[in-house]
C-alpha cells in the first residue's frame, strides 16, 4: 500500500492532428504533475502514427501511468473495430516495452489500489426524441452505443469509484459552455444521467469527462466532477494555456482539486469551493493562491483576538 494519496491529471481534447496541414504531435507539450495521467479522448487520430509516437515520448517518463479512452474524433477514417483493435495493439506492444503503463479504457476496469477502483468508456450520448433529427443532420461521428449502464454490477463496499469518460454524463449547467446550453444539437454531445445508478451511485466520487471543450470542477453530493479541456489549435489559435496542469488528489475518501501554488506546495479545493476553469483566465491559480492567504490571514486574526487582554475601561 502507498504511503502517499493517489492523485491523477486530467486532460481531454488536445486534438493534436490539428491545424490542418500542420499537426501538432510532435510539438504540443504536456507537463507531467502526476504519476496518472488521464487522457479523456480527442487527444489525435488513431489512423496517425504520430498520436502513438506522442503517447511512446510520454512514457518515457517511467513513473508515469497513461489512461487512455477514445473519443469520437480518434477513429475518424478507420471503422470503429478497426480503431479499438489499433489501440489494444498499441496496449500490448507497450505492455512489452513500458511495463503496462499504458491503460486503454474502452468499457473496462481497472483497479488502481485495493480500494480504488477506474472505470473508463466513451459513453456515446443518448439522443433526445426531439433533436434527433438535427443531431442526424449536424453530427456526423454520433453513434448510440453506451459504455457504462452495467459498469457497478459488483458489490465492493470497501471501494470508490472513478468514472473516466469522454462525453459529457450531465446537463448540469455548471458543466455546460452557456452559450451551447440551448442547442438544437445539445443531446449530441451530453447526456443526463442523473437518474441512472451510475450517477448516483455513493461509491462514484470522481467522475471526469471531456467532449465540450468547456473546462469545470464542480461538486455534485460527494462527486467531484471534472473536466479539463483544450479543443482545436485553429480555434484555440494554438494557445497551449488553453490546458491547464490540473491534478486532483485523494484525501480521506474525498477527491479534491491540487493546483500547483508559487511555492510548491499544493492547494487543495474542497466541495464547499465550486468552481468553473475557465480557458480564458490563466490568473484562476493566483486567485485560489489568493484566498488560500486570506483564510490563513482570517484564522490568524481569529487567534489574535482570542489572546489578546482585554482592554480596561
Amino acid at each position: 500500500m502507498s504511503l502517499f494519496a493517489p492523485t491523477i491529471q486530467v486532460v481531454s481534447d488536445l486534438h493534436l492532428e490539428t491545424p490542418i496541414g500542420l499537426p501538432s504531435y510532435a510539438s504540443f507539450k504536456i507537463p507531467i504533475h502526476s504519476s496518472n495521467l488521464f487522457l479523456l479522448g480527442d487527444i489525435g487520430l488513431v489512423k496517425d502514427d504520430a498520436l502513438f509516437n506522442f503517447l511512446r515520448k510520454l512514457l518515457r517518463n517511467r513513473s508515469l501511468h497513461i489512461f487512455y479512452l477514445l473519443g469520437n474524433h480518434e477513429p475518424y477514417q478507420l471503422s470503429l473495430s478497426s480503431t479499438v483493435e489499433r489501440m489494444r495493439n498499441s496496449e500490448s506492444e507497450c505492455k512489452l516495452s513500458f511495463g503496462g503503463r499504458f491503460i486503454f479504457l474502452n468499457r473496462d476496469r481497472y483497479d488502481l489500489s485495493s480500494t480504488i477502483t477506474i472505470l473508463g468508456c466513451t459513453l456515446w450520448s443518448d439522443v433526445e426524441a426531439d433533436q434527433a433529427a438535427d443531431v442526424a443532420a449536424r453530427l456526423t461521428d454520433f453513434n448510440d452505443q453506451r459504455g457504462i449502464r452495467d459498469c457497478l454490477e459488483a458489490e465492493e463496499p470497501h471501494r470508490q469509484v472513478i468514472v473516466a469518460t469522454h462525453h459529457c454524463p450531465t446537463k448540469n449547467p455548471r458543466a455546460l459552455d452557456p452559450q451551447h446550453v440551448a442547442s438544437p444539437i445539445s443531446s449530441g454531445f451530453t447526456s443526463d444521467l442523473s437518474n441512472e445508478y451510475c450517477w448516483t451511485c455513493p461509491a462514484v466520487r470522481l467522475w471526469a469527462f471531456g467532449h465540450t471543450h468547456y473546462s469545470c470542477s464542480y461538486y455534485d453530493d460527494k462527486k467531484l466532477v471534472i473536466s479539463n479541456q483544450k479543443g482545436y489549435h485553429s480555434l484555440e489559435k494554438q494557445n497551449q494555456e488553453a490546458v491547464k496542469d490540473l491534478v486532483v488528489i485523494e484525501a480521506m475518501g474525498q477527491w479534491q482539486i491540487s493546483a500547483p501554488s508559487p511555492n510548491k506546495q499544493p492547494i487543495h479545493t474542497g466541495p464547499s469551493e465550486t468552481n468553473t476553469i475557465k480557458r480564458s483566465s490563466p490568473e484562476n491559480k493566483t486567485q485560489t493562491s489568493r484566498l488560500s492567504l486570506l483564510l490563513r490571514a482570517a484564522d490568524r486574526l481569529k487567534a489574535f483576538r482570542r489572546t489578546r487582554p482585554a482592554s480596561s475601561k
